[in-house]
């Protein structure tokens, strides 16, 4: 039965890359979910192998918005084409594999869901483009299922100084092992957020060229996905000030995910849940990385390839047990990757014009941008309320560790 099931998985990713490679070369990814910037495939990944290049023969290539220890990669240039084209397939690849392996298709609905979790605009966006979002994906899926240790150590400290909002990663070391010591998890968590920290200080103009140059990468209004989405819509209508609007929509993010956690506890809901199942890992590694995105950044959407993590513990929760709020956050999410589907497509509309030098947006499109903004705004809201508990059971693992360490009796 098991073997049935890993061949039934295997032809379906099979069947999904031949799709997707249909889709690229036949350019009908352009044709109907993105925009064609005349960059060509994998973009952003070549953005990177062109840094690389620049590296290894010590010249200056203009703004490189990772971290340095990215360029330790080895490249040669004579294996050009299997650098800027053979690499991010790979990546592709095991990118469906993974999202097939953790999605149990036990329906067809399942199936179907897997399916639109590869197929939407915001994914293949990222395929499209072979964002380095797609090897982030796949080292959380490593250090939430290897009991490799130092792999996971590994692979967490190049991810944080890769990228710096990676720094979620480091929960993991508090659910990679249900039998080892909460001192022992602290001592591993500190050990390598120390190490990082001296690399950032040793290289602290890197770390401020990084910041500097953040902003090149920030999405407009265009593929945003960011609790900053309603209050630049707001702004640009109506004129109101931006910081203003930003602290009314941060307070009220908070004061529902706080609401939404206290009812989901005053009926005992969090008791179903077990911090160290897989489901319940990749939910919070994916779901804190993709909480930290959403309210610090104003991130192109393909950076809500990371919300595909929470689809598996939502799934087991949906069939294992009757519950209304499950229920009503599955529908949510199948409902909002509809609604990317004709939003990504009316992004390939004319979405503005231009007047006296001045880009005039169309209202249609302010509509439809103030309408993802606000889907995602309440997703993202009923997903953090759900993930505050398993963050306050950690935080308290971490407050006993750090008592232990330094001898002080916890309080009670």
């Amino acid at each position: 039965m098991l073997f049935l099931l890993m061949l039934k998985k295997l032809f379906f990713a099979t069947l999904s890359l031949i799709i997707i490679y249909i889709l690229i070369s036949q350019n009908y990814i352009y044709q109907f979910f993105v925009s064609n910037t005349g960059d060509g495939y994998f973009a952003d990944w070549n953005y990177f192998i062109k840094a690389l290049e620049c590296e290894k023969i010590k010249s200056e290539c203009g703004i490189f918005n990772y971290g340095k220890i990215f360029l330790l990669f080895p490249y040669e240039k004579d294996y050009e084409f299997f650098y800027s084209n053979l690499v991010p397939m790979i990546l592709i690849i095991f990118f469906i594999l993974v999202v097939f392996n953790i999605i149990e298709q036990k329906n067809n609905k399942d199936l179907i869901l897997t399916f639109i979790l590869l197929f939407n605009p915001s994914t293949l966006l990222l395929i499209e483009r072979a964002n380095t979002d797609i090897l982030f994906f796949l080292i959380i899926f490593i250090i939430c299922y290897s009991r490799i240790y130092i792999l996971n150590f590994a692979l967490i400290g190049f991810s944080f100084l890769a990228k710096y909002y990676p720094i979620t990663f480091f929960v993991n070391f508090f659910l990679e092992n249900k039998f080892r010591k909460t001192t022992v998890s602290l001592t591993l968590f500190l050990l390598c957020l120390i190490l990082c920290l001296s690399y950032v200080f040793l290289n602290f103009s890197e770390f401020k060229n990084f910041l500097e140059n953040s902003g090149y990468s920030k999405s407009g209004y265009h593929y945003l996905f960011s609790v900053k989405t309603i209050p630049k819509v707001i702004k640009y209508i109506f004129d109101i000030n931006y910081i203003f609007l930003l602290v009314i929509f941060y307070s009220l993010f908070i004061f529902i995910s706080v609401k939404i956690y206290k009812h989901l506890k005053s009926k005992e809901f969090f008791d179903k849940l077990d911090l160290y199942r897989k489901e319940d890992r990749l939910f919070i590694v994916g779901t804190n990385t993709l909480l930290l995105c959403f309210l610090l950044f104003s991130n192109w959407y393909y950076r809500e390839v990371f919300l595909i993590f929470s689809i598996p513990l939502i799934l087991l929760m949906k069939n294992k047990y009757n519950n209304n709020f499950i229920s009503w956050l599955y529908n949510l999410l199948i409902l909002r990757y509809i609604f990317l589907f004709l939003y990504s497509y009316l992004l390939l509309q004319e979405t503005h014009y231009h007047l006296n030098g001045e880009r005039i947006f169309h209202n249609f499109f302010l509509i439809f941008v103030f309408l993802k903004g606000f889907i995602d705004f309440v997703m993202m809201a009923f997903l953090s309320g759900f993930l505050i508990n398993y963050n306050l059971i950690i935080l308290n693992q971490l407050k006993i560790s750090l008592s232990d360490l330094i001898k002080i009796k916890p309080k009670n």
